[in-house]
């Protein structure tokens, strides 16, 4: 009986020996779970973070590129309308002097033609007064 006892007390320190083990291997099983989930999210999160800082510069640099693009648009229009006031204002200038100059023209032949005019009048009336001296 007091044999009995013993060897169930026996078997009861082992089972609850082995139960302590499975307890504790449940505990650093979990343990180890736990640290492998916290390192892959660490990972994971460090991984994202890369990938965000590289995009975030991706965009940065092609903001970068647009406002240069449009700086350079903005002062190749500029340029170009630039260009066009002084080719207009060029030939604007251009066909003034030349309608200033054939106004010139036109006033002189109008003094001239005025001149050939009295011109011719004072040889007509010289011719009538020549003929009238010859047909008298």
């Amino acid at each position: 009986n007091n044999q009995k006892l013993m060897a169930e007390y026996e078997k009861y320190q082992e089972l609850q020996a082995k139960s302590q083990r499975m307890q504790e291997e449940y505990e650093r099983q979990l343990t180890a779970k736990s640290e492998s989930h916290k390192q892959a999210l660490r990972e994971q999160t460090e991984q994202y973070e890369t990938k965000l800082h590289e995009k975030i510069g991706q965009l940065e640099a092609a903001h970068d590129e647009m406002r240069q693009t449009m700086r350079i648009h903005e002062e190749t229009k500029k340029q170009i309308e630039e260009d066009a006031d002084r080719e207009i204002l060029d030939i604007k200038n251009m066909y003034e002097r030349r309608l200033r100059e054939e106004k010139e023209g036109n006033m002189r032949l109008t003094g001239e033609t005025g001149i050939m005019k009295k011109k011719f009048k004072s040889q007509e009336q010289e011719i009538e007064a020549l003929n009238l001296i010859s047909t008298t």
